[in-house]
């Protein structure tokens, strides 16, 4: 039986890429949302990073425009697969604007 997991807690991003959650085992993310608290829109951008690597344009997953006081389902990730060791990491294009969260199931 999978077992479902908070893999990211509501989390603010700021504008470094920072690492949000680190697989333990397989995992398949299953929900994954970012809202925009700001007036503005702000970009979003998402990596899977390999163990020992650092993000990059290969680690990019998606890029995003959130709209000013709007959520987003993050359907680009639903359903990926990231291996043991492997980080989910984010930055968004204003700091404290943006907030993600993320499920997923231990496989």
């Amino acid at each position: 039986m999978n077992k479902t997991l908070r893999m990211v807690a509501p989390t603010q991003l700021g504008t470094s890429v920072a690492v949000l959650y680190t697989a333990p085992s397989n995992v398949q993310i299953t929900n994954a949302t970012v809202t925009n608290s700001s007036a503005a829109a702000v970009t979003l951008l998402v990596y899977i990073v390999a163990l020992g690597a650092s993000s990059s344009a290969a680690s990019l997953v998606t890029t995003v425009s959130v709209p000013a006081d709007a959520t987003l389902s993050l359907s680009a990730l639903v359903g990926l697969i990231m291996e043991t060791g492997e980080t989910l990491q984010a930055s968004a294009s204003t700091a404290s604007s943006l907030t993600f969260t993320a499920t997923g199931v231990l496989l």
